[in-house]
């Protein structure tokens, strides 16, 4: 009897924070913080629009269910949690991706998505659950408290910088806090420059600073990449302290970390994690129910580095993680048994596995109607439920969440084949094409790769039926890299890429960027070439639109579907509305801006 009177217990309270959770989701509409969007100024040579496109989100939310409240922490398993940082320099990092997780809390860049304004705790026009990059028309200030660009008589980028913004200082290097200025990110972008690749889109004439607040950059041609080179979080595109660089290790040592952001890095463990602390000085503030409050609410920031995946499932399951957007589908009824309360919103993950084809030097893949078959030949569906558990099967060269992804049913039709699996159809093609007895193709997948094993022996089965014959190849780490770079030209590379940035995933028609499929004239390269020249994001984005769907046509890789993940957190965090990024790899600004209700926390056992 005692066993089941806590047992009831124990029941109620599980039902009474999903009654608190599911309550909460009804209650998500705000009003933007007036006190931190940042407008952007439009002058007579530039147009900046907000998009009307409304983006399909997840309603689940921890909005608050009492006062907002300071102090408590927050463990936050990342996109890397599963090996140590790349460095602690925000700007010379070797892996840029990594290095921005680690140096976000502390290290900040003039821009950032505007989650108050644009997002679902704003007007709800961007979700924010796309890592890597946000479109301009739904930035807003950081650094930079409003910003304009002119491109007559010459262009230029003009950034207005916040007044009243401190550096935390750090006795470590003998430097005390001091007042953030135009100084700072001239010599933050002058080293940045320095930094092979970094930049390369935007070719400059100069950067100078009028006066202490501002900053202006003079550039020879407008690149749409600019965003995200040096506005919302690229790590080359960060804002540090010449004190911390002149520091003993260059900058990358951890106890030299110096920063803006709403956290001090103070202690980091190589093999287990980074603890960051509430910046007491920090300059954001937000407004609820139309009190303010100055920012973050956490005392205690922790990224934990968990390597084993039965580990990290195990943190998340017993609440010493609170929160991890990333987590593989397969989790999700084992999580909803053994931890009822935890929320899981299912999202969209921001990138695919992709096989490029060598039509540069492949005998066989350089015919367009060999290349259609073997798409035609791919069961994706299958694909999709046996390695992912599930997914959307046209995600490339992007995915449903941004706009200028067009649905498979209004594709053209010959686009439509390409996803309407037809075996038969594809061996036919195949003989028409001058090779009745098929003909063999080589995939070459990564060492330590399940995934792309999974998918390269799927995709070999089909293609047996048509007619191909597919032997895998798995490369080492040196010769995967030269195969990367472009030195080794195998019938079919394997890459993982982006969907939610256009510009990127299709930066392979970019002579400068991939350059493995297309050569300059194509049509593809032109369009690209417009795209990234336009000023006008409304203009670029209806370019980009059609680009995607010449991409579709051309098959210039054989695309994997784009698998579903869980961004799963505790209902004990409040003033939380499922948002992922605000930059590159850049969550700060949401966690920023959740509290933790400790009560709640305690009553369902985990505190």
């Amino acid at each position: 009897m005692r066993k089941k009177i806590m047992w009831v217990g124990l029941c109620v309270l599980v039902v009474a924070a999903m009654v608190i959770s599911s309550c909460n989701k009804t209650t998500t509409a705000s009003t933007p913080n007036p006190t931190t969007t940042a407008s952007q100024k439009t002058s007579t040579t530039q147009v900046q629009t907000t998009s009307t496109t409304k983006v399909q989100t997840t309603t689940a939310t921890t909005a608050a269910s009492t006062e907002p409240v300071y102090g408590g922490s927050l463990s936050v398993f990342t996109q890397w949690g599963n090996e140590d940082p790349s460095g602690f320099d925000g700007i010379m990092t070797v892996r840029i991706w990594s290095g921005s997780v680690w140096v976000n809390p502390f290290t900040q860049w003039l821009l950032q998505g505007d989650i108050e304004k644009y997002g679902p705790r704003g007007n709800n026009t961007y979700a924010f659950q796309n890592w890597e990059t946000i479109p301009d028309q739904f930035l807003g200030g950081c650094l930079a408290e409003s910003w304009e660009i002119q491109t007559s008589p010459s262009l230029t980028f003009t950034f207005h910088l916040r007044h009243g913004v401190m550096w935390t200082g750090n006795q470590n290097i003998g430097m005390a806090p001091r007042e953030f200025n135009a100084d700072d990110v001239i010599y933050s972008e002058n080293r940045a420059l320095t930094q092979q690749g970094a930049h390369v889109e935007l070719i400059y004439q100069s950067v100078s600073a009028p006066d202490k607040w501002t900053v202006i950059w003079q550039c020879n041609k407008f690149n749409a990449r600019w965003v995200f080179v040096v506005g919302s979080g690229m790590a080359s595109g960060a804002i540090m302290a010449h004190e911390q660089v002149e520091a003993k290790l260059g900058g990358d040592d951890w106890h030299d970390a110096v920063g803006t952001g709403p956290f001090i890095l103070t202690d980091y463990t190589e093999g287990q994690g980074a603890t960051y602390t509430r910046n007491p000085n920090y300059w954001e503030s937000t407004t609820i129910k139309g009190q303010q409050y100055k920012l973050p609410f956490i005392q205690t920031l922790y990224y934990p580095i968990i390597p084993d995946k039965s580990t990290e499932v195990a943190a998340l399951r017993t609440g010493k993680i609170d929160w991890w957007p990333n987590v593989s589908t397969q989790y999700a009824d084992t999580l909803k048994s053994s931890a009822p309360a935890l929320i899981q919103d299912k999202i969209l993950y921001g990138k695919i596995d992709i096989y490029t084809l060598n039509q540069l030097n492949g005998k066989y893949m350089s015919n367009l109607n060999l290349r259609r078959a073997m798409m035609i030949g791919t069961d994706f569906t299958t694909i999709a439920n046996l390695v992912y558990g599930g997914g959307e099967i046209l995600a490339w060269p992007v995915n449903k969440t941004i706009p200028e992804y067009t649905p498979l049913n209004q594709l053209p039709a010959a686009d439509q084949e390409l996803y309407t699996y037809d075996p038969v159809k594809a061996k036919q093609i195949i003989a028409d094409a001058g090779y009745p007895n098929g003909f063999p193709i080589q995939i070459n997948i990564p060492a330590n790769n399940n995934q792309a094993r999974d998918e390269a022996d799927a995709m070999v089965s089909m293609w047996a039926k048509i007619g191909v014959t597919g032997s895998i190849v798995v490369s080492d780490a040196t010769t995967e890299t030269s195969i990367q770079q472009g030195v080794l030209y195998p019938d079919m590379i394997y890459q993982n890429w982006t969907v939610t940035n256009p510009l990127t995933s299709m930066s392979m028609s970019d002579s400068n960027g991939l350059g493995t499929v297309v050569k300059p004239g194509n049509p593809l390269e032109v369009i690209y070439r417009q795209a990234i020249a336009e000023p006008d994001p409304a203009k670029r984005s209806a370019l980009l639109k059609t680009l995607a769907v010449a991409y579709i046509e051309n098959v210039h890789e054989i695309p994997m579907p784009n698998p579903y993940v869980l961004n799963c957190y505790w209902p004990w965090i409040n003033n939380y509305y499922s948002e992922l990024d605000t930059g590159y790899y850049n969550g700060c600004p949401i966690i920023s801006r959740i509290w933790i209700n400790q009560g709640l926390k305690k009553s369902l056992g985990k505190g």
